[in-house]
């Protein structure tokens, strides 16, 4: 049974950490691409098969994985470069269990970071996509960019919170106990 909370706790993790982002980056870029627009067309409409949502799944986890790279600049060696963990913090790695506890806090806390920091990025073409192509004039555009503005803030703040707990955590683990 442990396996198997093993198993989901990962997946789960490798999901929002890749896929999601992914998918919201490729949703993004259909303001911009016709082949994008009608391949989301598709998916929504009655002549969507398996293999094609297949595709797209492995599409949004390949751009998912090249979004982890400029979450990376931006937020561990930008914005969050003075609370990273460093080489010394993994020096007790490998005894007593703890990388089976290091583990837990990267499916625990880390993901977490990743989801958070990519949707950061992503969300300024995908809120600017979705005001600009707005038709419908029932919200005016000032309050449109000033809730972008706050979730986009919101989102920040919670990349930020989200890599601090998984740096504080691993370091506890990784010096003191490995309960995780």
């Amino acid at each position: 049974m442990k396996d198997l909370k093993d198993f989901t706790a990962t997946t789960f993790g490798l999901i929002i950490a890749f896929l999601l982002p992914g998918l919201a980056c490729l949703y993004a870029f259909s303001f911009w691409s016709k082949r994008i627009e009608e391949l989301f067309g598709t998916l929504v409409g009655n002549s969507a098969t398996g293999g094609l949502y297949f595709l797209v799944v492995l599409i949004a986890i390949a751009v998912g994985l090249q979004m982890s790279v400029v979450r990376y600049i931006v937020f561990e060696c930008w914005i969050c470069r003075s609370f990273k963990l460093q080489p010394q913090d993994f020096e007790s790695l490998s005894s007593d269990g703890k990388l089976v506890a290091f583990r837990s806090i990267v499916d625990d806390f880390y993901r977490y970071h990743q989801f958070w920091g990519a949707m950061a990025i992503i969300q300024i073409p995908l809120f600017y996509g979705w005001i600009s192509t707005q038709v419908s004039t029932k919200v005016p555009l000032c309050v449109s960019y000033i809730f972008a503005g706050l979730l986009e803030a919101a989102t920040v703040f919670a990349a930020i919170v989200s890599y601090k707990r998984y740096v504080d955590r691993s370091r506890a683990t990784l010096k003191g106990g490995n309960n995780a």
